[in-house]
């Protein structure tokens, strides 16, 4: 899977807190399951292709910035690499969702789940399968801008 290690530098990167403590972010995968299809014409038809779809769950340890600075990476993220989680109703009532618990005044630990998809395209090279993951909607420069996701 990308989308775990992908969230996990955009955090890091764009985090002064992750910058600084890097391993106070914890990611798991749970709820995992493989959805592929053997009719024709649908996801997994050929060659074995199939998406996964799971909860990618963040766990940010003693975390003692205000939660913007935590989401807005997040959210920024998401518009690239799963972008039906801002853009349909649907998906934003439980795409991403959030645990606090708060530890002092001045730290917490946030959990943050996120409902995500990967599709993975199987092609057999010589009799061989050969996984590529599939090209997420990456928004253009000019759409970040307009959306202030630079």
């Amino acid at each position: 899977m990308m989308k775990p290690s992908a969230l996990r530098a955009t955090l890091v990167e764009n985090n002064a807190y992750l910058q600084q403590n890097p391993d106070r972010l914890h990611i798991f995968v749970d709820h995992g399951r493989i959805e592929a299809s053997s009719e024709k014409g649908r996801i997994g038809s050929k060659g074995g292709s199939f998406r996964y779809r799971y909860t990618l769950n963040l766990i940010v340890t003693d975390y003692p910035d205000d939660s913007p600075t935590l989401m807005i990476p997040i959210i920024a993220w998401a518009r690239d690499w799963q972008p039906e989680l801002l853009a349909n109703d649907e998906r934003q009532r439980d795409g991403i969702k959030f645990e606090v618990d708060v530890l002092t005044n001045g730290t917490a630990d946030v959990s943050i789940e996120i409902q995500l998809t990967e599709a993975v395209d199987v092609q057999y090279v010589e009799g061989k399968p050969v996984a590529t993951y599939r090209a997420e909607p990456m928004l253009s420069d000019a759409v970040r801008a307009f959306l202030g996701a630079e």
